[in-house]
């Protein structure tokens, strides 16, 4: 018989791509929602905005990248997390940087405030992605993973 024509590259493949957009689709429609808890807590306000240079001219100095919610709920509108562990990542540098700001500042009322605030954040977004995954009854972020390391193979 003839060689077999070889299969097409799992890149191709149209399942491989509706699960895949499937899968980040649940992502952001999770992450809104982790999003959305935190903005009703009004303890997190200003982990909302970034800080004012002019109010406080130190974050510049002792923050290399300045990040705070406002700006990873601007990356899930446009698609940027393919993982959970990056939308982590992001809210760990927000509270990097609380940290970083309040040990910079020691006595300062406000800055405690915030890092505590950055903390308790970070928390609630860990304690939502364990009761997420026991609630959808399927893995969504080892799902999302493991098509993300796919991608990057590629």
């Amino acid at each position: 018989p003839p060689p077999r024509a070889p299969a097409a590259p799992r890149a191709a493949r149209p399942k491989d791509d509706t699960q895949r957009q499937h899968c980040l689709r649940e992502l952001r429609v999770f992450l809104r929602a982790v999003l959305r808890e935190l903005r009703v807590d009004r303890t997190l306000g200003p982990l909302w905005r970034p800080v004012d240079p002019e109010d406080m001219p130190e974050v510049l100095e002792i923050c290399d990248e300045p990040a705070d919610l406002s700006k990873a709920r601007a990356r899930v509108d446009a698609g940027h997390y393919a993982t959970l562990g990056q939308f982590l990542d992001d809210v760990a540098k927000v509270r990097k940087n609380a940290s970083l700001l309040r040990d910079a500042l020691p006595g300062d009322a406000r800055s405690d405030d915030v890092a505590h605030a950055a903390h308790a954040a970070e928390d609630l977004v860990r304690s939502m992605a364990h009761a997420f995954r026991k609630k959808l009854g399927w893995d969504l972020v080892a799902a999302c993973d493991r098509l993300h390391a796919r991608d990057i193979r590629r």
